[in-house]
């Protein structure tokens, strides 16, 4: 009888890049085809980023993580965010 111990499946890492300034289209494309899981999409208002576009990713780029890792994302809304007025 051979008893053979196994480490489990091989996890492959992939390198994030930088999603900021893509539409979330582009970016959830990007993300799936690199085998990394999108999360929850919220808005959040980025006077640098043009409206409908990525300002925010919770994995900064150029780290490796697991595959099948999910990542969340912000889009800068199409509208501004008002003032209130006190």
């Amino acid at each position: 009888v051979t008893l053979v111990v196994s480490l489990g499946p091989k996890v492959e890492q992939v390198s994030v890049i930088s999603f900021l300034d893509m539409t979330e289209e582009a970016a959830r494309n990007t993300a799936e085809s690199m085998k990394l899981t999108v999360g929850a999409v919220d808005e959040a208002y980025d006077p640098k980023i043009a409206a409908g576009r990525i300002c925010y990713q919770s994995i900064q780029p150029n780290t490796s993580v697991d595959e099948g890792t999910t990542i969340l994302f912000h889009v800068s809304p199409i509208r501004r965010p008002r003032r209130s007025r006190a």
